[in-house]
């Protein structure tokens, strides 16, 4: 009883401490529960993932896969639970996140294997410089033409590479898409256009990543984990990511979003 007294004026007196072994009472069964969230063949995966506890021998069998891959053999059964386990648990993940949660639910699109189109909210380009760019040079040449009598009906920018750090969910979601713009009304003082940018889903090969840089291991992405501090983090290729769709794991779809613009033929752009 006396001890019991003791720890408990100890953390009467010491708030921050007390506030800590709360969070940690708290968290431990809801990260229990959050585990069990996943499927059985998910958790283990799940587990070492997000605590990065047992990441490097997971890094060790997904190189040993990257070669395979590289190399074009077969993949067992487990093997290719084990890879859906790996890609399953990332978009779980980023679903539950808010900055990655647009890419959670593009990796889940992949995962479906239905091909379908897939419509993402706007702001994961609208926010986005890179885009915001491109946009900018259709605005210049269209209100140009617009004022010298020569308005197309669409406009569209050259394929580029859309991923930047100010929309943080395109650093994971996006790659190489194009905007267009389509004219809907036209007048002397403005043009209102419908924007849409387009990023298709294909993920580079590794033969093409061969082609483009002389090496396989390139376009590597670092997946952190609560351990990140530690070393622990996960490193997936992009060409592995491709090599699920040969697996019938995955199926390459187009990503999209479309949002209308007033502009007005004032103003520079």
């Amino acid at each position: 009883r006396s001890f019991i007294l003791k720890t408990f004026s100890f953390l009467r007196r010491h708030k921050f401490v007390s506030a800590f072994l709360i969070f940690f009472i708290l968290a431990i069964p809801a990260f229990y529960f959050y585990i069990q969230s996943f499927a059985s063949y998910e958790r283990e995966v799940a587990f070492s993932l997000i605590t990065g506890i047992g990441v490097r021998k997971v890094q060790k069998e997904v190189d040993r896969l990257e070669d395979k891959a590289i190399h074009k053999k077969k993949f067992s059964k487990s093997e290719k639970l084990f890879l859906k386990a790996i890609y399953s648990v990332l978009y779980k993940c980023g679903q539950h996140s808010y900055i990655f949660r647009q890419t959670g639910y593009l990796m889940e699109r992949y995962l479906q294997a239905s091909g379908k189109d897939f419509v993402l909210k706007k702001r994961i380009f609208v926010n986005n410089k890179n885009v915001i760019e491109q946009i900018d040079k259709l605005k210049k040449k269209l209100v140009s033409d617009a004022r010298n009598k020569s308005l197309q009906k669409e406009y569209r920018s050259k394929t580029f590479y859309m991923p930047h750090r100010s929309s943080l969910d395109s650093i994971y979601g996006l790659y190489y898409g194009f905007v267009k713009g389509k004219v809907l009304k036209f007048s002397k003082a403005s043009v209102t256009i419908k924007w849409r940018a387009e990023v298709p889903w294909h993920w580079p090969s590794y033969d093409s990543l061969y082609r483009k840089y002389g090496k396989y291991h390139v376009e590597t992405v670092p997946i952190p984990s609560l351990t990140i501090f530690l070393g622990n983090y996960l490193l997936l290729d992009n060409g592995l990511g491709e090599y699920l769709v040969p697996l019938g794991i995955a199926v390459p779809f187009s990503a999209y979003s479309e949002w209308q613009e007033r502009i007005d033929l004032s103003k520079s752009y």
